[in-house]
């Protein structure tokens, strides 16, 4: 059938991308994170970050770096505007899986589409059980 034909095919050519699949959210995400960061105290409007290319995450090898290997880092205010990756990464751990998740149900993420589209893909923070996917064996 047609239709098997193309939804066997590479880059799934039948799907709405745009609603249909998920994706990695990339910088908007920080948006979120700085908010849920501020609403936890884990941040103020105060706060400074210091300037750097690269941060190593807790119990892995890999490091984070900023947008090109640029350094980045200073106030809150500089941070996010110039988007800078270390920050809200440190921002992550320090708040934590609970809290994170806690604070993503608060934004609406993982709800299902409020709009009657068919096939559309929720958000996929946490699994089945609860439990926060990409941290629930990797707390620090």
């Amino acid at each position: 059938m047609f239709s098997d034909f193309y939804n066997a095919y590479p880059g799934k050519p039948l799907l709405a991308n745009a609603y249909q699949e998920n994706y990695m959210p990339g910088s908007a995400f920080k948006i979120v994170t700085e908010a849920i960061a501020l609403e936890n105290g884990i941040v103020s409007l105060d706060s400074t970050f210091p300037v750097e290319t690269e941060w190593v995450p807790p119990q892995t090898n890999d490091p984070i770096q900023n947008y090109g290997g640029s350094s980045c880092g200073g106030t809150m205010a500089e941070v996010f505007y110039r988007s800078c990756n270390i920050p809200f990464a440190q921002m992550a751990i320090e708040l934590g899986p609970d809290r994170m998740v806690a604070g993503t149900r608060l934004w609406g993420i993982d709800e299902k589409v409020p709009i009657d589209l068919p096939g559309a893909a929720s958000g996929n923070f946490e699994q089945a059980n609860g439990e926060p996917i990409d941290f629930a064996n990797n707390l620090p």
